[in-house]
């Protein structure tokens, strides 16, 4: 009777690229380090060019970047591999949640992308003190932005919080603290915590 390979499934909601390699065939190879089941650990992952897009075009400015990187290389028209090493540079991936299963039993540290999706943002804020302890995001002078809106909504959750010590209903405490979007209060009471 002959073993059947079952591939081990795994979720990745963030992950910093260190190195991408592709040829002129349909897939991409990257180089990681993502963390998995509260973990951070190498990997090398295999996807189409396509995923590959698909994941540059969910991560904003970052994607945006690589994608001229990439444009550049294949305009120089060398057909052999395509190297491009981003150890010097932190780029990390937090938008995007990567379904990945096992490339072989034999090799523990590869996998393909099965699929991948845009995370929400609801799901990027509770990932947030996660991914910059993890991934030494927590140089925030470059994220001056993105701290200072967390703030922000923070406050709105705290004022939110003092009107209702003041007896005054949920609904008016929500609607004079601006936090009226069920969305943006769940944003604002992770934000707070």
């Amino acid at each position: 009777m002959t073993r059947t390979f079952i591939p081990k499934k795994e979720e990745i909601q963030a992950l910093q690229i260190t190195q991408i390699i592709f040829d002129d065939s349909d897939l991409v190879s990257l180089k990681a380090r993502v963390r998995n089941n509260n973990q951070i650990q190498e990997m090398d992952l295999l996807l189409s060019f396509v995923q590959f897009n698909d994941m540059l075009r969910f991560t904003g400015s970052v994607g945006e970047d690589l994608q001229l990187e990439i444009s550049d290389k294949l305009d120089s028209n060398d057909k052999n591999l395509y190297v491009i090493d981003l150890h010097d540079k932190n780029v990390v991936f937090t938008t995007v949640k990567l379904n990945v299963s096992l490339l072989t039993e034999e090799d523990e540290n590869t996998y393909v992308v099965d699929d991948l999706n845009p995370l929400s943002f609801l799901q990027q804020a509770k990932n947030l003190k996660k991914n910059i302890r993890d991934f030494e995001m927590g140089k925030l002078e470059q994220n001056k932005m993105l701290k200072s809106e967390l703030l922000r909504i923070a406050k709105m959750y705290r004022y939110y919080k003092g009107l209702l010590t003041l007896n005054i209903n949920e609904l008016e405490a929500r609607k004079h603290a601006g936090l009226e979007n069920d969305k943006l209060f769940q944003l604002a009471f992770i934000a707070n915590h």
